[in-house]
């Protein structure tokens, strides 16, 4: 019996393996498929701004001609975002002499968000085996991370939202190593793990708050003594501070208005838009306190909810603390519920989805998880197979969503609201699809200037995954198309009711749709 659970282990090890190579080669093949977005730009650019900041007041060196013309960090109106992890692109074109095409140079920073998630889902699943000690629920919880559509398509080009998401899943698992093991080495490591994640947005603080609690109750009770508390203590808050001010330039003159501004920032950011939200354009300003919970609903396979739920569920009624592994049960549960509530508590500007909270995913699959270890532990061998049945189908029926639809993931919509789906909410707010339609009109049109209209579709953006000599063809012009008589026209149906849209003069040649939705369609003058 003995040597059967030993084999049966080794399967799982060998599948686990298995899966995170399979993973990394589907992802190094694929990250040139998806479009350039609509924020990719402005995250370069933020970059390339705080780089020749860098170079200016530091080293005082040559400033290439490329920096040079792009605004100063002191009055650029994005200084308080953090770009430290970016940082290694940036660098990349600094010491290659700004010499590759910026369509090689965004196709670069995909590959690297990319890796920024992979290594994540690494992480994660060895958080999941050291948690639950079984190597089925860390497989299973693993490929729940890596089927989850949205997160998917976002991680080749989200480079700021996936890449907190990534490093805050990171910091998590050190997190755990901290509340088992509260030394000054993994004070020292977490410490760092933690400014960089807060450095890319500022509420990756809750982590620094949550290991402050853990250091102080393993004081309590005794497990460290007053030296190792205060040495410890130092250590986290001290260099976690000290490095998120030195992460961030536009810091470096006064850190302590610069906190405050950001944390004002962050709970009072202006944004005036409309957005599509249960079948009506309300102002972004004006979103109803569901529009954050909605939306998670909405956008996650549903089974994945369904063990969140039974994972809160199980600790709430089960509540004890019989050591660190509870401890740190109970930690997620509460970094999840008050980064959870905090927009909704201070009426925090929220669009374009949730992704603003992708972070949440990370503790809300963790609880999921842990819905799941409940389950399994039933002694019933019926439903426990039933269990397990749910959870590979659900895996599996996600993960051929997926490829049907690839690459427009970011457009899931789980069974419950998917035929509803495109007369409520937006879609793909991100001009993903933009790409595509600008090179099937290239590929369509022989002419050297090719006049091309755009609704809400971002192609000043979705231009730079063209090579050079296509995207210098390209003429867009914002809405312009009534006015221009543009011979194209790329609409995109993030801000449509419905799943038609009509344009006087202009037909459509060319359609991109995803699970039965119209996402972007290209529109020929007819006139």
């Amino acid at each position: 019996m003995f040597k059967t659970k030993e084999n049966f282990h080794n399967i799982l090890v060998l599948i686990n393996a298995i899966i995170l190579i399979i993973f990394f080669i589907v992802g190094v093949f694929i990250f040139d498929d998806y479009g350039v977005t609509v924020d990719e730009p402005i995250e370069r650019q933020t970059s390339l701004v705080n780089l020749k900041f860098i170079l200016t007041e530091l080293s005082h060196k040559y400033i290439p001609e490329s920096l040079s013309t792009l605004p100063n960090l002191g009055n650029y109106q994005f200084s308080d975002y953090g770009v430290i992890l970016q940082f290694p692109t940036v660098l990349f074109e600094y010491f290659t002499d700004f010499r590759y095409d910026i369509s090689s140079i965004f196709k670069l920073r995909h590959l690297w968000t990319f890796l920024n998630f992979y290594i994540s889902v690494i992480v994660f699943n060895l958080l999941l085996y050291q948690r639950f000690r079984n190597r089925l629920i860390s497989l299973i919880g693993t490929l729940f991370l890596i089927i989850s559509p949205r997160i998917f398509a976002d991680a080749f080009y989200n480079i700021k939202d996936l890449i907190f998401l990534s490093w805050f899943i990171i910091g998590l698992f050190f997190l755990y190593r901290y509340i088992h093991h509260p030394t000054k080495q993994n004070s020292l490591i977490l410490a760092i793990v933690i400014a960089l994640a807060a450095n890319t947005r500022i509420i990756g603080f809750i982590l620094l708050i949550a290991a402050c609690v853990c250091l102080t109750f393993a004081f309590l009770t005794k497990e460290i003594n007053h030296k190792e508390f205060y040495i410890n203590g130092l250590i986290l808050v001290g260099l976690n501070i000290l490095l998120w001010i030195l992460f961030l330039p536009s810091s470096w003159e006064n850190p302590i208005i610069f906190l405050i501004k950001t944390l004002r920032h962050f709970s009072q950011n202006y944004y005036e838009n409309y957005e599509l939200y249960l079948g009506k354009f309300v102002p972004s300003m004006k979103l109803p306190w569901h529009y954050l919970p909605v939306w998670i609903f909405i956008s996650t396979p549903i089974l994945y909810t369904i063990l969140f739920f039974v994972g809160v569920f199980f600790l709430i009624k089960h509540f004890r603390i019989n050591g660190p592994d509870q401890i740190y049960d109970y930690v997620v549960l509460g970094i999840f519920t008050i980064s959870f509530l905090l927009p909704i508590c201070l009426h925090s500007t929220l669009y374009t989805g949730w992704r603003h909270f992708y972070f949440l995913y990370g503790p809300f699959l963790y609880l999921a998880v842990l819905g799941l270890s409940a389950l399994l532990s039933i002694k019933n061998k019926i439903i426990k197979s039933l269990i397990l049945g749910i959870s590979v189908g659900s895996i599996i029926f996600n993960g051929a969503w997926m490829i049907r639809n690839h690459p427009y993931q970011m457009v899931y919509f789980n069974v419950l609201v998917r035929g509803k789906a495109p007369d409520n909410f937006e879609r793909d707010y991100w001009g993903a699809s933009s790409s595509e339609c600008l090179r099937f009109i290239v590929s369509q049109s022989d002419d050297l200037r090719i006049n091309v209209g755009d609704y809400d579709a971002g192609l000043t953006a979705a231009k730079f995954a063209l090579k050079k000599s296509d995207r210098d063809r390209i003429v867009d012009d914002s809405f312009g198309y009534e006015a221009n008589r543009m011979k194209y026209l790329v609409l995109n149906y993030t801000r449509v009711i419905g799943n038609e849209k009509s344009i006087l003069f202009y037909e459509p040649v060319y359609k991109i749709q995803a699970d039965g939705m119209n996402i972007a369609t290209v529109l020929e003058r007819k006139d």
